[in-house]
C-alpha cells in the first residue's frame, strides 16, 4: 500500500493524543523516540551537504480530528505513514483562516505587515502579495531549486503582479481564488478558475486528482541535478463538498451527507499525497526530500469537518481554529516516529526551510526550526510572541500566545463591546477556565503586547474597534468569464 516508503525500519508509535505545551519558551520538550542524525548541518542548523528536494503539502480546511493517525474517522493510511516515519509538530498553530496562513508561510512575516491579516481573500478583493516581498519560492530559485506551486494561491488574483508566478514560482498550476467547483472549476462567484501560467486549462476531471496528476507528471519530467520546491496547494477538503462516488462508497454507512463527502474528500486527497510521494520515490529522491504535511486552518465544523477535543473552528482565534495538523519528514537527517511538542506556528517554516537549502533569513518573524528538528531540543530559546487575528462578519477576533499562555479578546462589530479570556494553556488546553480575573497583571502585559502587533497594521482594527467586514460582495462587481486573464 505504501510503495513510496523508502527503505527503512520504522519505529513503533502509538499517536496518543499530545499534551499542549504552548508558549514561546524557555522549555522547550521534544520527545524524540529515537536519536536523530545529526551529519550534514553546521552549528547554525544549516544545511552542509547536497541541497535537498523540498515538498510542502497543504490541506485546506483540515480539522485535527480528521486524520486517522490522530484518531480521526477519515482514513488517511499514505499521510498516517509520514507520521510514523517523521517528526509530527503535535502542537503547531496557523492563522484561523485561508489567506494569512498562506501569507505566512510564503513570506515567514506576520500577515499584519502585509495586509492580509483579517480574513481570506474574497473574489472582489483587489489584496494580494505582490514581488515586494521575496517568498520562500523567491529565495530559494536564488539557490538554484526549481520552484513550483500546484493547487490553490489565494494570495491575490486581481493584478499578474499578485500571481504566484510573479512571486517566485517558475509553474503554476491550479486556481487563484479560495473556493471552486471541484469538476468544472469555476470560482464560487463565477468565472473559469484554473490555469497552468497564465493560460487556463479546461478539464472536467476532479480538482485533487488533477493537482495529483501535474505533480507527479512534474516531478517525472525534472532532472534531480536541480534540487526541487513544490507546493502541493489542495482544495480539499474545503467546501463545496463534493468527492467521486467511489471514495464516497468508503464512508456509505456515515448517516450525515456533509460528513460522509467530507470524510471522502480528505481520503481522496490522502490519496494524491501518496501518488506524488511515489514519483519521487520512483527517482530514488525519498532519502533527501524534505516533506512537510500541514493544514492551513481548522476545519470548517458547518462542513463536517472535527477539530476534537479543541475549541471551535475555523475562523476563530480558540485552538480549533488555529491548532493543525503538521508533520515534517526528512529520512537522511530527522528522527524517525518523533514528536516536537513545543510550540510552534506557520511562520516557523519560511527560516527553517531556508536553513534546510543553506540560505540565511534575517527578515523572518518565526524561528529557525532545523536545530531542534536536528535534535537540539533546547534550540528554541527565543521568546517571540506571535500574534494570531481574525475577523468575521460581526466581530474581531484576537489572540496573544505567550510563555504558556493565550489571551483572547473579541471587539462586537455592531456595538464595540469586548469580551477577554486568558488561558494556560500547558493546564487547560480546552480553553476551559478563564484566568482573567486571577491573573490581571499578566492579563495586561499581553494586551499591552498584543496592542503593538496590531499597530503594524494601521488601516486594520484596535484593542477596541473592529474594521468593516469585507466578505460583504459589492453591488458593482462581476466576476471575470476567466480569471487567468486578469
Amino acid at each position: 500500500m505504501f510503495d513510496w516508503l523508502p527503505n527503512f525500519a520504522l519505529k513503533p508509535s502509538s499517536f496518543v493524543a499530545a499534551i499542549l505545551t504552548v508558549g514561546m519558551l524557555a522549555n522547550v520538550a521534544c520527545d524524540a523516540r529515537s536519536e536523530p542524525t545529526k551529519a550534514g548541518a553546521n552549528n547554525n542548523g544549516s544545511a552542509q551537504d547536497s541541497q535537498p528536494n523540498i515538498i510542502i503539502f497543504i490541506a485546506d480546511d483540515l480539522g485535527m480530528g480528521d486524520l486517522s493517525y490522530l484518531g480521526g474517522q477519515p482514513q488517511t493510511p499514505n499521510i498516517d505513514s509520514l507520521a510514523a516515519a517523521g517528526i509530527r509538530l503535535s502542537n503547531f498553530h496557523a492563522f484561523p483562516v485561508c489567506s494569512p496562513s498562506r501569507a505566512a508561510l510564503l513570506t515567514g512575516r506576520s500577515p499584519l505587515r502585509n495586509g492580509l491579516a483579517w480574513s481570506p481573500l474574497p473574489p472582489w478583493s483587489e489584496d494580494g502579495l505582490t514581488a515586494k516581498e521575496p517568498t520562500l519560492a523567491t529565495r530559494l530559485a536564488a539557490v538554484n531549486y526549481r520552484t513550483a506551486l500546484i493547487g490553490k494561491w489565494h494570495l491575490g488574483h486581481t493584478t499578474a503582479a499578485q500571481h504566484p508566478n510573479q512571486n517566485g514560482f517558475q509553474h503554476f498550476y491550479g486556481c487563484l481564488n479560495g473556493a471552486i467547483d471541484y469538476w468544472t472549476h469555476q470560482s464560487r462567484s463565477g468565472g473559469l478558475d484554473w490555469q497552468r501560467n497564465g493560460t487556463s486549462v479546461a478539464s472536467a476531471e476532479y480538482a485533487t486528482d488533477l493537482i495529483a496528476t501535474e505533480a507527479v507528471g512534474l516531478i517525472d519530467g525534472h532532472d534531480f541535478e536541480q534540487p526541487l520546491f513544490l507546493v502541493v496547494s489542495f482544495t480539499a477538503p474545503h467546501s463545496p463538498l463534493q468527492a467521486p462516488k467511489p471514495s464516497l462508497q468508503q464512508y456509505i454507512g456515515i448517516p450525515d451527507p456533509a460528513r460522509r463527502t467530507y470524510c471522502a474528500m480528505v481520503t481522496q486527497m490522502d490519496t494524491a499525497v501518496g501518488q506524488v510521494l511515489k514519483a519521487v520515490n520512483l527517482h530514488q529522491q525519498a532519502q533527501n526530500t524534505v516533506v512537510l504535511f500541514l493544514s492551513d486552518n481548522g476545519g470548517a465544523r458547518d462542513q463536517g469537518a472535527v477539530n476534537q477535543p479543541f475549541r471551535a473552528g475555523k475562523g476563530s482565534v480558540f485552538e480549533g481554529g488555529l491548532k493543525v495538523p503538521a508533520v515534517i519528514h526528512w529520512p537522511e537527517k530527522f528522527s524517525h516516529g518523533a514528536e516536537i511538542s513545543a510550540f510552534t506556528t506557520i511562520l516557523d517554516i519560511f527560516p527553517t526551510l531556508l536553513a534546510v537549502a543553506g540560505s540565511s533569513d534575517h527578515t523572518s518573524d518565526g524561528r529557525n526550526l532545523l536545530p531542534t528538528l536536528l535534535g537540539e531540543p533546547k534550540a528554541l530559546l527565543q521568546n517571540k510572541p506571535t500574534p494570531f487575528v481574525a475577523v468575521n462578519s460581526t466581530r474581531a477576533q484576537f489572540a496573544l500566545f505567550d510563555d504558556g499562555y493565550k489571551l483572547v479578546r473579541r471587539v462586537n462589530q455592531s456595538d464595540g463591546a469586548v469580551k477577554e479570556w486568558l488561558y494556560h494553556l500547558n493546564v487547560d488546553p480546552d480553553e476551559k477556565k478563564n484566568l482573567l480575573l486571577a491573573q490581571p497583571e499578566r492579563a495586561l502585559a499581553m494586551r499591552q503586547l498584543l496592542e503593538s502587533w496590531l499597530k503594524l497594521d494601521p488601516t486594520g482594527p484596535t484593542l477596541d474597534h473592529a474594521p468593516p467586514p469585507k466578505e460583504s460582495q459589492p453591488a458593482n462587481w462581476s466576476p471575470p468569464k476567466d480569471w487567468a486573464l486578469r
